[in-house]
């Protein structure tokens, strides 16, 4: 081959290899450009992953805050309302005091009156008095009927004056008992006291186990609450890193694919530029080679053997 045939296939070949390398070059680009897209998305969902958790933290902690105060409140609310149910209790006995020790001590004196009995015999204040003129009235009857001295006259008197004392020890028990009647309503009101003041406990202690049964069941749904709440915030979470991780993968997939079709494209390119370099250089030689012959030889038809 002559130099010149040489020189336009040799250009077409370097024209090809310069189209190859600028070829690859772009695809290198794209491929750098795509990694670099991946690697700032990359950054990107590690970030995101990163204020997910951050986020979530601050969820937790936030819950935390409120469980805390609540649980707080619940238990100051309980305390006061221990407290507040104690005073009650306390100022209700206080109220009750006066009246249990007047009924005790008015239990006692009575029941020191009921042992020792009423006592020996008192005439009531007039006694002998009325018992002689009572007995000045029979006889002056009897005088007036003449049977002063009588047999029924005396028995008469004896009657009398038997009555008389019958009546008169029977208003004594009288006065035996009246003297126990107010005793014994004091004693009924310290009994009465007594009773209320059971009551009283009664109350106060049904109170104080409502109290606990409240708080105990306050307490119980604010941590079922809180632990809702958490695993819905602990769920949620996962399904946000999830995501994160998912569109994460989707965007690298799709970076890694242009990378590829980036590469691929700059196979095919580099081929086709191969092959049109080849062709190129073997269609200008051809030419020359018929415009050389054509000026040797004019008849020539460009169809004559090649001469390399």
């Amino acid at each position: 081959m002559s130099a010149v045939a040489t020189a336009i296939v040799g250009s077409a070949i370097v024209g090809g290899v310069i189209a190859s390398k600028a070829s690859g070059k772009a695809a290198d680009a794209q491929a750098s450009a795509a990694r670099y897209a991946g690697d700032l998305q990359a950054q990107a969902q590690s970030e995101a992953t990163a204020e997910s958790a951050r986020q979530y933290d601050i969820s937790i902690e936030e819950l935390k805050r409120q469980y805390n105060l609540t649980t707080e409140e619940a238990k100051r609310q309980y305390d006061l309302s221990r407290a507040e149910t104690t005073r009650q209790f306390d100022i209700g006995r206080e109220d009750l005091a006066p009246w249990k020790a007047a009924g005790t001590e008015a239990l006692g004196t009575l029941t020191g009156m009921v042992n020792a009995g009423p006592g020996e015999f008192e005439k009531s204040p007039g006694y002998d008095f009325r018992l002689s003129e009572g007995t000045k009235a029979l006889e002056r009857g009897a005088a007036a009927r003449g049977n002063q001295l009588g047999g029924a006259q005396q028995k008469a008197l004896i009657r009398y004056g038997q009555d008389y004392a019958t009546q008169d020890y029977d208003n004594f028990l009288n006065r035996y008992y009246q003297k126990l009647n107010p005793l014994m309503a004091v004693a009924g009101m310290g009994q009465n006291a007594v009773n209320a003041g059971v009551g009283l406990g009664q109350n106060y202690a049904q109170n104080m186990g409502q109290i606990g049964q409240n708080y105990s069941q306050g307490l119980g749904q604010t941590g079922q609450n809180y632990a809702q709440n958490v695993g819905q915030t602990g769920q949620n979470y996962a399904q946000n890193v999830g995501n994160i991780a998912m569109q994460g993968a989707q965007l690298q997939g799709g970076y890694a694919m242009q990378g590829g079709n980036a590469r691929a494209s700059n196979y095919i390119n580099q081929a086709n530029i191969a092959t049109g370099a080849i062709n190129s250089g073997l269609n200008n030689y051809f030419a020359w080679q018929g415009l050389q012959n054509q000026n040797n030889n004019p008849l020539w038809d460009g169809y004559s053997a090649i001469t390399w």
